[in-house]
């Protein structure tokens, strides 16, 4: 269990990080994993506006990595 997630991130042994969280606080935990190597996942979407959602892929290409999200029904 972790209060702050940014300790959790530094682990080695975590490829890819499932954000649950609400909606608002998406991109600044999905920026914080993939600024840490992390490839990224949530079930809803990545941010409120287009502009944030634009920024985590951009970081994610950048990064190498993979950042996915559900779609909404």
């Amino acid at each position: 269990v972790y209060t702050d997630h940014k300790k959790m991130l530094e682990r080695d042994d975590i490829d890819a990080v499932l954000v649950l969280t609400p909606v608002a606080s998406h991109p600044p935990f999905l920026m914080d994993a993939l600024y840490a190597g992390k490839h990224v996942y949530t079930e809803k979407p990545l941010g409120l506006a287009r502009q944030e959602a634009d920024a985590i892929c951009e970081l994610a290409d950048a990064q190498g990595k993979l950042a996915l999200s559900a779609p909404l029904l």
